[in-house]
């Protein structure tokens, strides 16, 4: 389920709210109930295979990567 950031202009607060993709109805402030949340653009976080990571570092010399254990 993603997590969406929020800032509640009634209150001042940053809040953190999970909602499914198919939720259509506007969030609402856990802290106050306010529904005039202002959505924030979040950090992403992306996780790689070990494979991914050696495909993405193919663009080092092949004796460095072999000390580098890859």
């Amino acid at each position: 389920m993603p997590i969406y950031e929020y800032h509640c202009p009634d209150c001042g607060r940053q809040v953190t709210i999970h909602r499914s993709f198919s939720e259509t109805s506007p969030p609402q402030c856990p802290i106050c109930g306010g529904g005039n949340l202002v959505h924030l653009i979040s950090q992403v976080s992306i996780v790689k295979s070990g494979k991914d990571r050696t495909r993405d570092l193919s663009w080092i010399d092949k004796d460095v990567a072999h000390r580098l254990g890859r």
